[in-house]
Parts: C-alpha cells; sequence; structure tokens
C-alpha cells in the first residue's frame, strides 16, 4: 500500500496537537474533526482589524473589543450608537465544522438557507443577520488579504426554484456601508460542487475586494451532478445554471441598494453597471454575463475560466489538441450541454445554442469593441482549463485579430511561458508560467499542502507552480484590484 508523505505529515501534526493538550474532549469522529480544525487553526488562521462597531451600555456607547465572542444583542455601526444593525457572533470551530470539512454536515450547510441560524426577521428576504467573515482569517491565498480589513457577511436567500433556494452572500465593510460599487462573484468547482471551496473563495476573494471599497455579491447556483448542495438544487444541466447567473445579476439591479449598492448603478442607459469576478467554472459564468449582456456589465475578471466550448468540444476530436487531455473536464461538458443521445464530448452539435452563447471569441470578435473590459488569469500548465481558450479570447478582442487554433499564438512554450499581452482596446490577458488552477493558493511545504488539498479537492503543493509564479499571482491580482477595477 502506498502512503503518502504529506498523509503522514498531517498526520503527525494532528498527534502533535493531542501531545499539546489539544481541547478536542471528542471521542471516535468527532475527536478526528475537532483535531482537523485545530489543524487548520493552528497553521492558517491569523487575527484581522474590523472596522469597529459597538454597544450600548447604561448611557454610554462602548466599542466591541472581541467580536467573534460577544453576547449583546444589540449593535452600532456608529460611535453615537445611533444606526443599529443586527449581528451575531461566530466562533472559529462552529465555523470549521460547518464549513471546512467536506463531510455530510458541511454539504448540509453550505449555500443552504435552510440551515440558517441566527435569522433577520425584519429583513424582506429570507436572510441572516451580519456578522465577520471567518475565511478571511485563512492564511492559504495571495496577496495576503488577513493583513486588510476584514468585512461583515450577511446571507440572503435570493432565489426559489420550486423546493431549490438559492444564497446569495453579501459582503461590505460595514453593515450599515452605503455608495458602494457592487461586483457579483461566482466561485468555481467545475459546476458541480459548492464546498468548502465555495465559501472560502467568497470570503478570501471578497476580502480583497471590499477593502477597495466594493460591496461583494456572491451567489450560489445550481449544480450538474449530486455530491454537493440540497438534492433539490442538483443535477440540473447548464441552460440551469445560467438561468440562476442571469437571476443573480437581475436581483442585485433590482435589490442591491437595499444593501448598500450606489444608486448610480441600474440597467438603465446612462448608468454605472456592475462588475462580475469569477474563478474556474465560475470564472465561465462571469464570462458569460460579460459577453452574453455585454451592456449590463462594465468589467470582468476571468480568472483561469472556460471561454470557448465549441473549440474545446472540435479539439477533444481524434487528432485535436485535447484528444487525450482533459478528460476529467469533457463529461462535465457533455452534462452543461446536456444534447439527447449524446453521452460522448465528440457527439456534441457545436451548432446547438448553449454551446453557441458559451463560446465567447465567436460572440465577440466580430465587433470587440462593443463588450466590457476583460481581465483573464491563466496558469501555463493549467490541467482544468485549457491555455488556449484564454489565448484565442484575447485574440478576438483585438480587432487586428482573429481567433487561432495556433496554441503557441501568445504561448510559445505552453508549460513554462510567462506572457503578458493587451487584447485589443479592452482586454489584459496574464498567463502565469508553470502554475496551475487555483493559482492563488500559496506555496506550502508537503504537511500544510494536504491540508489546503482537502479544502480545495486539489492534489498540489504549489499552484502558482513556484515561488517566483507565487509573487506574480500577487502582482497579478494587485494590479486587478488597483488598476483593472479601479
Amino acid at each position: 500500500m502506498r502512503i503518502r508523505t504529506g498523509s503522514i505529515l498531517l498526520f503527525s501534526t494532528l498527534i502533535l496537537l493531542v501531545l499539546q493538550g489539544c481541547s478536542c474532549l471528542f471521542v471516535g469522529e468527532d475527536r478526528v474533526k475537532c483535531l482537523e480544525c485545530k489543524a487548520i487553526e493552528k497553521e492558517f488562521l491569523r487575527n484581522m482589524d474590523n472596522e469597529p462597531f459597538y454597544y450600548k451600555d447604561g448611557n454610554s456607547c462602548k466599542l466591541v473589543k472581541d467580536p467573534d465572542t460577544t453576547d449583546e444583542q444589540v449593535f452600532y455601526s456608529d460611535i453615537a450608537c445611533q444606526n443599529p444593525f443586527p449581528y451575531y457572533a461566530q466562533d472559529y470551530m462552529s465555523y470549521c465544522r460547518d464549513n471546512l470539512l467536506n463531510d455530510d454536515r458541511t454539504r448540509e450547510h453550505i449555500g443552504n438557507p435552510d440551515s440558517w441560524t441566527h435569522i433577520d426577521t425584519s429583513a424582506a428576504f429570507k436572510e441572516t443577520k451580519w456578522t465577520l467573515t471567518m475565511g478571511s482569517r485563512l492564511n492559504i491565498m495571495v496577496p495576503d488579504q488577513t493583513k486588510k480589513t476584514r468585512p461583515f457577511l450577511k446571507k440572503v436567500n435570493f432565489r426559489q426554484i420550486d423546493s431549490c433556494k438559492l444564497e446569495m452572500d453579501v459582503l461590505k465593510n460595514q453593515p450599515n456601508g452605503q455608495n458602494l460599487k457592487p461586483i457579483l462573484f461566482f466561485f468555481g468547482g467545475g459546476w458541480k460542487a459548492w464546498g468548502p471551496g465555495a465559501p472560502l473563495s467568497i470570503e478570501i476573494t471578497g476580502t480583497n475586494l471590499t477593502d477597495k471599497g466594493y460591496i461583494v455579491f456572491a451567489a450560489y447556483y445550481r449544480l450538474l451532478e449530486h455530491q454537493d448542495a440540497p438534492p433539490a438544487c442538483n443535477g440540473v444541466d447548464g441552460e440551469k445554471i445560467l438561468e440562476d447567473v442571469i437571476a443573480a445579476k437581475d436581483w442585485i439591479y433590482e435589490y442591491g441598494q437595499n444593501y448598500g449598492m450606489s444608486a448610480q448603478y441600474g440597467k438603465e442607459p446612462g448608468m454605472k453597471k456592475l462588475s462580475v469576478y469569477g474563478q474556474s467554472a465560475g470564472g465561465h459564468l462571469a464570462g458569460y454575463l460579460a459577453t452574453n449582456f455585454p451592456k449590463e456589465i462594465s468589467k470582468a475578471v476571468l480568472m483561469y475560466p472556460a471561454t470557448d466550448f465549441a473549440f474545446f468540444i472540435d479539439q477533444s476530436n481524434p487528432h485535436g489538441l485535447y484528444e487525450n487531455s482533459f478528460n476529467d473536464v469533457k463529461p462535465l461538458v457533455v452534462k452543461f450541454v446536456n444534447e439527447p443521445g449524446v453521452t460522448d464530448i465528440t457527439q456534441i452539435n457545436t451548432g446547438l445554442p448553449i454551446v453557441r452563447k458559451d463560446s465567447f471569441p465567436t460572440l465577440i470578435n466580430p465587433d470587440p469593441n462593443s463588450f466590457p473590459d476583460y481581465f483573464m488569469v491563466q496558469g501555463s500548465a493549467d490541467e482544468i482549463a485549457p491555455t488556449q481558450m484564454t489565448t484565442r479570447m484575447c485574440q478576438a478582442l483585438d480587432p487586428n485579430e482573429s481567433p487561432t487554433d495556433d496554441p503557441y499564438k501568445t504561448c510559445h512554450s505552453v508549460q513554462s511561458c510567462t506572457t503578458t499581452k493587451n487584447c485589443g482596446n479592452n482586454g489584459q490577458l496574464r498567463i502565469i508560467g508553470k502554475a496551475g488552477h487555483t493559482l492563488e493558493l500559496r506555496c506550502f511545504n508537503q504537511a500544510l499542502g494536504e491540508i489546503v488539498n482537502k479544502l480545495y479537492h486539489t492534489d498540489v503543493v504549489c499552484a502558482p507552480g513556484t515561488y517566483e509564479g507565487e509573487t506574480m499571482v500577487k502582482d497579478t491580482i494587485d494590479e486587478i484590484l488597483n488598476n483593472f477595477l479601479d
């Protein structure tokens, strides 16, 4: 039997916690889960500052000093205690058990409005009270968001389809904050998974965005498969997922001001437009909105996205670029397209409407200047989303080019190149040499990598490829935050 070194090291970490007197007094499986949470806490949890908030003590207005354990009931966002907001404290261990361990408990909790406690009964929708994000405190990505301001989070049931209830997470630095720039975020997971990667991606990436003055709306969507989410939200095809994505956009335009979005944003001509940001499958969904609703989206950040279904399907045929690669992705594309009677990607009709509207370069190339601004980031060694798709998208955005099948047009060595390219007037492409998928994850030693892999369903120790690549990813995201989105 082959035992992975990382597993041995993780087991050693758990044993060390026991020897150090870890306060996990459970037995059996509950004790193991508790020790896993303690291991994550020990290695990754950091303290963060948050915007101050207050409570009344008689006639005095006092600062909340420990927001994760406070038992006060009424809180205020101002030092005069004039602006109340509903809040509940969230302790780390409960957060970990509900969100991080990828078991039946997390699958029941993540994205599921029926699992919520601490309901805000004064709200128009079913939604929780505000709390401070806990995932933001986990130092597992670049740039290090734990040095930024820890945002507040509220969960809203924004959409219901029959008995499937979908969650929208709302993040901002101050619960009563107003006149904020909106951005819609989509997490990844191959259109088939919610957690534990979803809440971590939302809270960590959301922190980078709220720190720049955004209100972040992060939408859950139905899934292709049955491993995550309540049964009523599982087993759908791509059309249903896209319906959820459109509904999220429309909901923000209609109700976003209720949560602090500036009144300057709206669908109507002359108003400012929503930005979108997505990772992996979420990058595809963000790209779908930007490309199919270009008058309603201003900017799109697409991190290692799928951008060209028709090209991927064509190149999966015999003698194509992907004939013998990306084999874990092909069945997901078949399920997403859901063409009757088709079980193999090579049988898909690329003329189907769902394939055409998910083939962004073909839609963009005839008139690239009529589309939003795109910033695309890809690892040259990505084994989930082919680099050539973002290369073709970059070419499509340039009025002087057309998408080509040549995989070396932008990246001459697919496994090792680093490329920065302007894509016409409204696009940028950054390829990080040797980086893989989920490239924001930091480089870890084997033991810490084992812990993070359990959170993100990955099997890598250094997603950016090298420590130099990690610095490039940090600099790229800083550029997105400081220049592209601002």
